[in-house]
């Protein structure tokens, strides 16, 4: 019977000291990698963007310039989800629905913050797909109901809509959208000779994945809301790359990604829903609440989460308005760099309409792009994206983490092969 007792009596000693380590590791990933998310050097006031690229792993002589597909995560990010990955093995049960959890649903309040919008207005999710099809599925549509979006969408914020439509018998019209306008008016229009009495649900990008052209979001919001139209917006190119309020945005949900433009974790995203469309978006998903584990959610990547967290953190220590300087001064260099390149035209919207944004898309009217494509990252080193559009192939977005030296070796690359 002692040896029982004593027995038992090592057992919860052990549990207790386990309990205790677990919760000291999950407390201190937070400060652990504090020092290496603001690890880069202010010169005149402003980032020192060359040594900034040495917090990232990309190989030695890759110029990475599609970020627009895939940004890369800076190495205090990496550390961030990896620590919370070591803390939250060593003892997943207890830390997996205890503090580790709570500090991935924490970041719903850093994203809040970020996007300018309520608590009770986020909830996070895999990418801007997920948050599309979550939209999607929780509207309710009706036989004959329109469903308005345009030519220039994503599969990803298209496909969702694509099976709504076949699921409740609706109709889905598209707007065709100028590649190259030179000013909202020319897009507004287009979208009121659309709409119709049945249109219930109007779904646009907030910047084009084709040619980075801005929608007029907040001017189409005022144009839907008297006829009671939902706006549903695909934000996954423009979190990170150009401000984004929503509040201020008028819309009624709003979905991106944290892997992109804001150089999070893979497989994360966020979903806004404005509180006062709530009724009429309601997703199976958000019937147990908004948080990073609920009922409807089950378990989640949440290391993930609190890595696109530390992202949030990071981009916020350098300064958003700092960074998107630097995002459209790397456009610029782009745009001076390839105008008048033989065999090269720039289709994407100027800076003087102030639709642009750091996406440059071009074409290749006598050469044939995925060879072109294919060539730059073979011989040159340089990665940039297929668009595979008509008279749109090739799209190009920098990050902070490109420099005016790689600018310089996209437009010798691309020079070369033209000659070709």
């Amino acid at each position: 019977m002692n040896e029982t007792r004593d027995g038992r009596n090592v057992m919860f000693k052990r549990r207790r000291v386990l309990l205790a380590f677990s919760a000291a590791v999950a407390a201190s990933t937070a400060a652990g990698t504090a020092s290496r998310l603001k690890a880069f050097e202010l010169l005149a006031g402003e980032p020192d963007w060359e040594g900034l690229k040495r917090q990232f792993l990309l190989q030695p002589g890759l110029v990475h310039l599609n970020s627009a597909s895939l940004g890369a995560c800076p190495r205090g990010v990496l550390d961030a989800r990896h620590e919370a990955e070591l803390a939250l093995e060593s003892n997943p049960a207890v830390l997996g629905y205890g503090a580790i959890v709570e500090r991935a649903d924490a970041v719903r309040t850093r994203m809040a913050t970020f996007l300018g919008c309520a608590l009770d207005e986020i909830t996070l999710t895999h990418n801007t797909t997920d948050g599309m099809n979550l939209v999607a599925e929780g509207c309710d549509l009706s036989e004959g109901d329109h469903i308005l979006t345009t030519d220039h969408e994503h599969s990803g914020g298209s496909l969702c809509w694509e099976t709504m439509a076949k699921r409740r018998s609706a109709i889905l019209d598209r707007v065709a959208l100028p590649v190259a306008p030179r000013d909202e008016d020319a897009i507004l229009s287009r979208f009121e000779s659309a709409l119709t009495e049945r249109t219930k649900i109007v779904s646009v990008s907030h910047v084009t994945y084709t040619t980075g052209l801005k929608l007029p979001i907040t001017r189409l919001s005022e144009l839907l809301r008297p006829r009671r139209c939902l706006l549903v917006v695909d934000g996954a190119q423009a979190v990170g790359s150009i401000p984004v309020n929503v509040r201020e945005l008028g819309c009624d949900a709003y979905a991106t990604s944290g892997h992109k433009w804001l150089l999070g974790p893979k497989g994360t995203g966020m979903l806004y829903i404005r509180r006062e469309s709530r009724e009429r978006i309601a997703p199976l998903r958000l019937a147990s609440g908004l948080g990073a584990y609920t009922g409807a959610t089950g378990v989640q990547d949440l290391p993930a989460l609190i890595g696109l967290g530390a992202a949030l953190d990071w981009l916020n220590g350098l300064g958003r308005d700092a960074v998107q300087k630097r995002l459209l001064e790397l456009r610029r260099m782009i745009v001076t760099a390839l105008e008048g390149l033989n065999g090269v035209r720039i289709v994407s919207p100027s800076l003087e309409s102030g639709l642009a944004t750091p996406i440059v898309s071009l074409h290749l009217p006598n050469h044939a792009a995925a060879t072109v494509i294919e060539r730059l990252l073979k011989r040159h080193n340089v990665c940039v994206k297929s668009v595979g559009r008509p008279s749109i192939d090739i799209r190009i977005s920098p990050h902070v983490y490109n420099s005016p030296e790689e600018i310089d070796r996209l437009a010798e690359a691309l020079r070369s092969e033209m000659q070709a």
